[in-house]
């Protein structure tokens, strides 16, 4: 399993890909518009015959399969969702982002689940917050430069089967619910189903209808205390109240239509689209203006707004309603005013005990026996009983229902079970596995063998990141290995020049092989190669210290530094007949780091570029800098060091070419001081050799800027 990755949600989708041109003629067009869709859920799609109507000015989005729209306007209104059937001639407006999601780096509905979560919707928020139009407002660059936490596909499928899973047990509680009011509905059709009266829906209630917008006038989504009722906006809940989604009129406009508002408590059913859609009028809608597709029904008298709203959703309302006999003053509307006996035990356990459960035919009301719950209606001025209120339910519907819960429960109980038993068994697996890999592993590296490498670093848990640092571990003992036969074999190979001249030339001394008048001249190369003996002694010895010493973290100057050590390499400059170039700045440079061994690298480009100078020639040191580091330079005109060379520069006791140095016995260390130093300081050296010219730079953090070591 591949590690989470942070990404640009740029990197993997393209938005708005595609776009409908007037010359594809189509005949008609399925439009989507912003305000149709919310958290997936689609209210309307409007059809429109383009022979006979004009298609909207915004209906030019195309989309796919899989493709995510998201509302650029109000992202806190949550208008978005993931197209997965789509009807002929299909357009989405401009008002959407359409999001087109990679297929081969992520999965689209990972992306929609990531895309809206309430952070994400903050987020988004803010930024349309701080848009410059006259509301807020997204561009599509501002969802792209969104950054999520991205697995690997296989990891992205998982999560999205379990939260689709989720989602269908929305879905199936969604449904319970309905199937609860169909028999709330099917309750109060079987009391409306005995006798019954008519009335003029005209003798007690005032219908009125509401007002188009003037010509020219468009609605506004800047909210202002003037909301605008559509039949979008009712969506079957108990009460039409003022959401998000709601759309406004403005003040001179208001004016205008001011007659066609509605109050608290009215009754709205919608005439024209879809025909039937009721709800009362809450507090949050008082005064509001109402489209001419709708009608109020207000000044209710001798019924409720919530029984005359319970009869519209009933069959007989709605029954009603599609045969257009309700709506108008003249329209009837069926009443049911009926007395009704009840048994003498239920009204005398309602009376005595205050409620009543059990399962009755309330007398010859129904045919088989229902489940009921009854309690006393008392005046609240007299404490008088005034009558019972019932509440009745089928018994076959509520049996049906408990079946379904309990089949539900015990079969959510097994799978969850299931799945728990399954997950804790692999993964007691899975942690178990790589343990026991890791025991082999610290055998194997206790036995010398480094070759051998977790399988399991790429896991994104803790035993992922365990198997990486055993990995990290084997390369690192792998590589000292190497450097340590590495320098036995250099530190042999080097010892063993000078020793064996050393005991050669002793040995013939000793037993009279060389002349007595040449001993002197022998005994100068034994002095001599024990000096070089010594030297490459007390070079490792300054490696070895190099790398073992605490560094000092310090301000110093380092034009002070430079000098320094150009005043120490006087004598071998002079020697070579070279003519410095010091190009030092008079003022401070002030660097952070360890002032000794900076200087020592400086020391050390300064002895090899004499070295291997053409005698007579020009010797550079110079120093500039930038807004984080200062550059050190040495530069000198000699032999041009092949390409290939330069990688090898600085390897312990890499020898250049000596023809290039007049230096014979140099050991191939000095570079690799500098390289040890500079690692140290995390600083950067370059090398540079063309036409005979040979420069060496490297960094020193300026003491402004210091970095953390």
């Amino acid at each position: 399993m591949a590690e989470w990755q942070t990404v640009r949600l740029g990197e993997i989708v393209k938005t708005n890909q595609s776009t409908y041109s007037p010359k594809e003629n189509w005949q008609f067009v399925n439009y989507l518009d912003t305000g149709n869709i919310t958290m997936n859920k689609i209210d309307e799609i409007q059809y429109i015959n383009t022979a006979k109507d004009k298609l909207p000015s915004r209906a030019k989005r195309k989309v796919k399969t899989n493709s995510i729209i998201y509302s650029t306007v109000r992202p806190n209104q949550l208008h978005y969702g993931i197209i997965k059937e789509q009807p002929d001639n299909f357009l989405v407006s401009t008002g959407f982002t359409v999001i087109e999601v990679n297929y081969d780096k992520a999965v689209p509905d990972f992306i929609y689940y990531a895309l809206t979560k309430q952070e994400v919707t903050e987020q988004l928020q803010a930024i349309a917050e701080q848009s410059v139009s006259a509301y807020p407002s997204l561009k599509p660059s501002d969802i792209e430069n969104l950054e999520f936490m991205l697995p690997d596909k296989k990891t992205q499928e998982r999560i999205v089967a379990i939260l689709r899973s989720i989602d269908e047990k929305i879905k199936e509680n969604n449904a319970i619910n309905n199937n609860l009011e169909q028999q709330a509905e099917a309750i109060f059709q079987s009391i409306l189903s005995n006798a019954i009266t008519t009335v003029n829906l005209g003798e007690i209630a005032d219908v009125k209808g509401g007002k188009r917008l003037p010509k020219g006038v468009n609605l506004i989504d800047i909210p202002n205390a003037h909301p605008y009722i559509r039949v979008r906006d009712l969506n079957n809940a108990l009460f039409a109240s003022l959401t998000p989604n709601y759309a406004y009129v403005d003040k001179e406009t208001q004016k205008s239509i001011s007659r066609y508002i509605v109050s608290t408590g009215d009754v709205l059913i919608s005439i024209v689209g879809t025909i039937g859609l009721t709800a009362i009028v809450d507090s949050t809608l008082d005064k509001a203006n109402l489209t001419e597709n709708c009608v109020k029904v207000t000044n209710l008298k001798h019924i409720t707004p919530e029984y005359l709203l319970l009869y519209l959703r009933s069959q007989l309302g709605r029954e009603a309603i599609a045969k257009g006999t309700v709506g108008a003053v003249q329209q009837k509307l069926p009443i049911k005013n009926k007395t009704i006996t009840l048994p003498a035990d239920v009204t005398q356990q309602i009376v005595s005990e205050g409620c009543y459960e059990g399962r009755t035919r309330l007398g010859s009301m129904y045919q088989l026996k229902q489940y009921v719950v009854g309690v006393p209606a008392v005046d609240s001025q007299s404490g008088e009983l005034v009558g019972i209120i019932l509440a009745v339910m089928e018994n076959r519907s509520l049996m049906q229902m408990w079946r379904s819960f309990i089949g539900l429960f015990f079969m959510t109980s097994a799978i969850i079970l299931l799945i728990a038993f399954v997950v804790s068994s692999l993964t007691s697996m899975r942690q178990i596995q790589p343990i026991r890999e890791m025991v082999q592993a610290t055998r194997a590296y206790g036995s010398g063998e480094f070759d051998v490498r977790m399988q399991d670093s790429d896991r994104t848990d803790e035993i992922g990141e365990l198997a990486a640092s055993f990995n990290a571990m084997a390369d690192s003992l792998q590589e000292t290995e190497r450097q340590r036969r590495d320098f036995i074999a250099n530190i042999s190979h080097e010892l063993k020049t000078p020793m064996t001249t050393i005991a050669g030339y002793t040995d013939g001394i000793l037993d009279g092989t060389i002349p007595p008048e040449r001993e002197r001249q022998y005994l100068q190369i034994i002095s001599d190669e024990s000096r070089r003996l010594s030297r490459l002694v007390r070079r490792m010895l300054d490696i070895s210290q190099i790398q073992s010493k605490e560094m000092k973290k310090e301000e110093f100057d380092l034009c002070e530094s430079m000098r320094l050590a150009l005043l120490s390499m006087e004598q071998k400059i002079n020697e070579r007949g070279l003519d410095v170039d010091a190009d030092i700045p008079e003022d401070s440079v002030m660097v952070l780091g360890d002032n000794d061994l900076i200087t020592q690298v400086i020391y050390n480009l300064l002895e090899n570029a004499t070295k291997f100078a053409t005698p007579g020639s020009k010797l550079y040191l110079g120093l500039s800098t930038g807004a984080e580091t200062a550059v050190v330079t040495v530069r000198n005109h000699g032999s041009t060091i092949p390409p290939e060379e330069i990688p090898l520069l600085f390897e312990r006791f890499h020898k250049s070419d000596k023809s290039r140095s007049a230096d014979k016995d140099g050991y191939g260390l000095g570079l690799y001081v500098v390289k040890t130093i500079l690692a140290q300081h995390k600083e950067k050296i370059t090398v540079t050799s063309e036409n005979g010219l040979t420069s060496f730079s490297f960094t020193v953090h300026l003491a402004q800027n210091p970095r953390n070591y």
